[in-house]
């Protein structure tokens, strides 16, 4: 049994697979002892099965399974599926893993177990490398004790690059865990939500391992996705679910609650290019009213004066929808 498998979805990607798999030579572990690396072949139309066959005809550790297209999400299931590592990891057929990372993953778990290891990323192109990274200390951590750990994960890793995380194959195994055949966007921040509610030992590591590649127009950062609302109306409802399961306080469900506006709001800025993006308001709203518990009670007039600001401003009329239903949905689920 490998100590690693990586799981990698491919569809039409012979611009980049061989980028992704030459990544994979550069670590210091013994490849045929301590990983397997399970392509899923999505039903590719182009040249991707010609780049990948000389890696497998080569190289024992690398597998390759072929169906008809089914989407991301049910490839990377067909992955879990194969996958016979006590550990698991997910990587995209355009994005590479940092030289030496699984060597480094080996120490880690090396007479110890851990339901969830979290490392930093950065995003790559031609131009620039952008860090994106938790800031907290590299070492064990125990979610029941560290509530915040949610935060502090959240903007950088918890809803964003799969790949940065590698799961115990335990985890997924005995509470059945899986990503939603419905969505090809935000299905990656449900399947670590979901996780995170059954994870009780985790592991950060501060330093980056993984580079989420956006320099090739088949990335998901520049795909637009007519599932998003939904998805993601779904990946904060798994918020206020986990919360709950992991009975934290109700401030927790104050943060994400703002936290949802702005990604709302950020996202139809983007989509829109109105120019509008009003990040710096919110950030102000949640140092105000955030930490201090005596004001938590003006969060709501907060929330819906800027919900009627947007209003009366013309916002786009798919922001207020996706507004309402998220907090129609929340209250409905409160009583």
């Amino acid at each position: 049994m490998p100590e690693f498998s990586v799981i990698t979805p491919m569809y039409n990607c012979a611009s980049t697979i061989e980028r992704t798999l030459d990544c994979f030579f550069r670590q210091d572990i013994d490849l045929d002892k301590d990983l397997e690396l399970i392509l899923i072949n999505d039903g590719s139309t182009d040249e991707t099965m010609k780049k990948v066959q000389p890696y497998l005809d080569q190289y024992p550790f690398i597998h390759c399974f072929s169906y008809s297209n089914a989407g991301v999400s049910t490839a990377r299931n067909r992955g879990l599926e194969k996958a016979s590592g006590e550990y698991i990891a997910f990587l995209d057929s355009d994005d590479e893993y940092a030289d030496g990372y699984f060597g480094k993953l080996k120490k880690i778990v090396e007479g110890k177990h851990y339901d969830l290891i979290v490392n930093d990323f950065a995003y790559r192109n031609k131009e620039q490398v952008i860090l994106s990274s938790a800031g907290l200390a590299s070492g064990a951590y125990s979610l029941s004790e560290h509530p915040e750990l949610l935060r502090a994960w959240f903007n950088s890793l918890a809803t964003h690059a799969m790949s940065a995380k590698v799961y115990s194959s335990s985890l997924l195994r005995d509470y059945q865990i899986s990503y939603d055949n419905r969505f090809s966007v935000y299905e990656d921040a449900l399947f670590g939500l979901t996780a995170l509610m059954y994870a009780e030992d985790v592991y950060y590591l501060n330093e980056v391992n993984f580079y989420y590649n956006i320099d090739t127009a088949g990335s998901l950062m520049h795909s637009h996705k007519k599932d998003y609302v939904e998805a993601m109306n779904t990946a904060y409802a798994k918020i206020d679910e986990l919360i709950a399961f992991k009975k934290w306080s109700s401030a927790e469900n104050d943060w994400f609650d703002l936290k949802y506006i702005e990604s709302t709001v950020d996202m139809f800025c983007d989509e829109l290019k109105t120019g509008k993006n009003i990040r710096s308001t919110l950030h102000e709203l949640q140092n105000n009213n955030r930490f201090r518990s005596d004001r938590r009670n003006t969060l709501i007039p907060a929330k819906f004066l800027l919900y009627r600001y947007m209003v009366e401003h013309h916002w786009d009329s798919a922001v207020v929808l996706m507004m309402k239903a998220y907090w129609k949905n929340k209250n409905s689920r409160k009583k």
